[in-house]
């Protein structure tokens, strides 16, 4: 075979065998699933299909046509193609199509083999004496894609007209004629077919890419079903192994229990390789009919013809199309695993307990897993990274360590549009998944294993922008509205606590502002600072007795400290790592350190050399790493310590108003990425270290004279001691 023959051979191979002889197609026919066969092959196998016609190929059944096989379409492409390949390969010199002699001339524009009689009179026509002549010897130096292209089909209606024209109505190259006969304008949309050859090459050169990608992921996903299946045999044989040796040693009394459960293991082995024969036979179908519609379309475009090609390009590449979308899963149901297990420590009650049975692999259960999040959802704030923890357990309830589960993640707006999430497998039965939304609003989280929701699933996500969320009046919720609120604090569960400098402390739901109870610490008492421990416990300061009350969440008492070491108490926090209690001493002016008996540590008065003395300790906080931040008013700074009451850093720019200065700071907290926030005259801002980030209120948020403050998730709550209220915002 010629070199030239053979590249082009390399396309078409395949599209020009018969999928019964696999031979030569000889009159071919194609099927409606573009597989193609010789027309006696489908004789023959009719003959056997009692009636029936069916591809050999793909397995499709179709009706049989009206008339018989006879009548099925002709497949003008690969008669052309054969007609083509045969002639190269046996060198046949073309016969003239006006006398049927040896032919010696090619007319280009005919697309004709003409002797050398009749090119002398094709040149002396009126209508053809300037057609481009060539002979043999020059036509055999074209290309195999000049010569497909120069031998353009004629109309079959018109048959002395070529096809230059492409119907898009009729999916049908026509000739000339055909527009103004049978597809007239404008009923018929009519281009010219080279035109809409080119647009067929780019369009089926994308989704060729696409199918050789695919062929790929089916030939791994064979080999990983192959695994499988192999994995499947060793862990039966290994069973059977166990089996056999467990009950070896109790044979006499269980002959008949070991039958039994042979059976059963051999029993759910058949059924569990039946399902991976038939995934393996669905995916090698799949990868077949792959491979020949891409070779036909690899084919089509490469021809060069556009009049042959148009023939079968729509079928061609929908069939492909349809294909590529409805694609078997190409990941096994499971591994493939089996385990027997046995019933150890009851060898003395054989006869009337059940020995063992055969498990195959646990997947994971949707309705089992649980997530991170409770029925409220979550609150994000819009272009912030959020996540969450899924747990993935089998149907018995226990833990996958070792999970095998299509897991889908899909975060979804109000209008319906998707947005990316991350799914991350911890390696221990649980996954985590990350978010960003764009969108402010309400949205969903649909979260699925094998298609089905998740306990708990869709997640609500509530996407809310930075700044003020929300304004708390406060003033007509307290049953002595004696004071204005003077700090603040966040329960474990998410409640919002605050206190006004008298017994009563209010319950706020920070999601919808509404009261959730009030709690009366009882005793007259002037509650001026309050934090929330590790321990769900309220740790409070009372400026009427001076000392430390530590209460449980309905108000009852546990225990109090400090009275004698205290004179004007005013913020309070507690360290978890050692449960040591610091309180803003006003009175000191100082810190004070009490250890969890109660006991004082030490007091931290000396801050910065220049600075001096603390002159009026406001509020504090406790760093997660250690060390705490303490705000002075007067002084107008904000200073860190180490627990052991060590200076490391001032915060701010120095007194002022502006971006990163300070001036009157009262109410400070730190956040669980141990940022400082720090609530001054008339303003929130945050700083990292000693640098300043942002601020987070705005102007016209009303901020005025600013105490306590508390933080949960991404919120802070600023006890807005100037107009009674709680301001919370999302930074």
């Amino acid at each position: 075979m010629s070199a030239h023959v053979k590249k082009l051979f390399e396309i078409d191979s395949k599209v020009l065998e018969c999928g019964i002889c696999l031979r030569r197609l000889r009159d071919p026919r194609t099927l409606d699933c573009l597989h193609s066969f010789c027309l006696s092959c489908l004789k023959k196998l009719m003959s056997t299909m009692e009636g029936k016609l069916c591809c050999s190929t793909c397995r499709k059944e179709f009706s049989m046509p009206i008339g018989g096989l006879d009548r099925l379409e002709v497949n003008h492409f690969i008669g052309r193609m054969l007609e083509f390949t045969d002639n190269s390969i046996n060198n046949r010199t073309p016969s003239c199509i006006g006398c049927g002699k040896d032919a010696s001339h090619f007319c280009s524009e005919c697309c004709d083999f003409l002797c050398t009689t009749c090119a002398g009179l094709h040149g002396k026509l009126s209508v053809s004496k300037f057609h481009r002549l060539m002979t043999l010897t020059e036509y055999g130096k074209l290309d195999d894609r000049e010569k497909l292209s120069a031998r353009s089909m004629k109309c079959p209606v018109h048959e002395e007209t070529h096809l230059t024209v492409y119907c898009m109505t009729c999916k049908l190259p026509i000739c000339a004629k055909c527009c103004v006969t049978t597809h007239k304008v404008p009923e018929h949309d009519v281009r010219a077919i080279v035109q809409v050859f080119k647009e067929y090459q780019l369009l089926a050169s994308k989704i060729i890419q696409k199918t050789l990608m695919v062929e790929e992921k089916l030939e791994e996903a064979i080999d990983d079903i192959s695994k499988v299946q192999d994995s499947l045999k060793e862990s039966t044989e290994g069973c059977e192994r166990q089996i056999n040796q467990y009950f070896e040693e109790i044979k006499s009394i269980i002959e008949a229990e070991h039958e039994n459960v042979l059976e059963e293991l051999n029993a759910l082995s058949t059924e569990k390789n039946m399902k991976l024969e038939s995934h393996l036979e669905q995916l090698r179908l799949a990868s077949c009919n792959l491979i020949t519609l891409r070779r036909l379309n690899c084919s089509l475009v490469s021809s060069g013809s556009p009049s042959i090609a148009l023939f079968a390009t729509h079928k061609a590449y929908n069939g492909m199309s349809t294909l590529l979308r409805n694609l078997p899963s190409l990941e096994p149901d499971d591994d493939g695993r089996l385990t027997f297990m046995p019933r150890e420590g009851f060898l003395s009650r054989l006869e009337t307990i059940e020995l063992g049975e055969v498990q195959e692999y646990k997947s994971i259960d949707p309705q089992q897993c649980t997530l991170s999040v409770g029925e409220e959802g979550v609150q994000v704030i819009r272009g912030q990274k959020f996540d969450l923890t899924l747990k993935t357990k089998d149907s018995n309830g226990k833990r996958q360590t070792q999970t095998k589960g299509e897991i889908v993640a899909v975060l979804i707006d109000q209008s319906g549009k998707e947005f990316v999430t991350e799914l991350t497998n911890q390696r221990d039965g649980s996954y985590k998944i990350a978010g960003v939304c764009e969108v402010v609003g309400k949205c969903r989280l649909h979260i699925t294993v094998y298609d089905h929701h998740v306990k708990g699933s869709p997640v609500k996500v509530n996407v809310v922008d930075r700044g003020l969320e929300r304004t708390i009046m406060t003033k007509n919720l307290w049953k002595t509205p004696t004071y204005s609120v003077h700090d603040i604090c966040f329960t474990n569960d998410g409640l919002l606590l605050a206190c006004n400098n008298t017994s009563e402390i209010l319950k706020l739901d920070y999601r919808t502002g509404k009261l959730a109870g009030n709690i009366d610490i009882g005793g007259n008492r002037k509650i001026r600072g309050l934090c929330f421990s590790s321990r769900s416990k309220i740790v409070m300061t009372d400026n009427l007795y001076r000392e430390v009350v530590i209460c449980k969440p309905d108000g009852s008492y546990v225990r109090r400290f400090g009275r004698s070491s205290l004179k004007d108490p005013m913020g309070v926090s507690e360290c978890e790592s050692n449960r040591n209690v610091f309180v803003a001493d006003q009175g000191g002016p100082c810190i004070v350190q009490f250890a969890k008996d109660g006991n004082i540590v030490r007091r931290i008065s000396r801050g910065l050399a220049s600075i001096g003395d603390m002159r009026c300790p406001m509020f504090l906080s406790v760093f997660r790493k250690g060390g705490l931040v303490a705000s002075d008013s007067e002084s107008n700074c904000v200073q860190a310590f180490t627990n052991e009451g060590r200076y490391l850093r001032i915060l701010g720019q120095g007194r002022g108003r502006g971006d990163g200065q300070i001036e009157y700071p009262t109410g400070v907290v730190v956040d669980n990425e141990d940022d400082v926030i720090i609530a001054s005259y008339h303003k929130i801002q945050i700083f990292r270290n000693d640098r300043f980030i942002k601020r987070i209120d705005k102007e016209q948020d009303g901020v005025k004279y600013p105490y306590g403050l508390a933080v949960h998730a991404r919120h802070v709550a600023v006890a807005n001691y100037g107009n009674s209220s709680i301001k919370l915002f999302t930074y």
